[in-house]
């Protein structure tokens, strides 16, 4: 799974020493190549949820055609009725909903989660199919 992969890598990155980030002469070159694996994950993250994002809004349009609109919301539906709602308040981007979304999954939900590794937020965000 792609999204566990980024995960994994991004938690590997995290632990690692960077000396760009502490020797000030070094920050502008990529010595230990983290800042393009970085650059990866991220172009791996936006990739994936550009298209559970895209495949999300094209159930959401199959679901109003079929007017079964009513249904039970997860949170991807209820920022993206936010996003889609010209009249909001709140204007959110794809980025936007994106950026929640990441800092939601990296994030531990539980203490039970962050002794497993594994979140349990996770599951309840997506509603795919098996």
């Amino acid at each position: 799974m792609a999204g566990t992969e980024a995960g994994e890598d991004t938690v590997e990155l995290t632990r690692k020493f960077n000396t760009s980030d502490f020797i000030w002469f070094l920050k502008n070159w990529d010595l230990q190549g983290i800042r393009k694996r970085v650059e990866e994950i991220r172009n791996r993250f936006d990739s994936m949820m550009e298209r559970v994002i895209k495949e999300h809004q094209e159930e959401r349009m199959k679901r109003k055609k079929e007017g079964e609109d009513g249904e039970i919301k997860d949170l991807l539906d209820i920022l993206l009725d936010i996003h889609e709602d010209d009249n909001s308040e709140i204007r959110l981007t794809k980025e936007n909903i994106k950026a929640f979304i990441l800092t939601h999954i990296a994030r531990p939900s539980s203490r039970a989660s962050s002794l497993t590794g594994r979140n349990s937020f996770t599951p309840s965000l997506w509603h795919i199919p098996p």
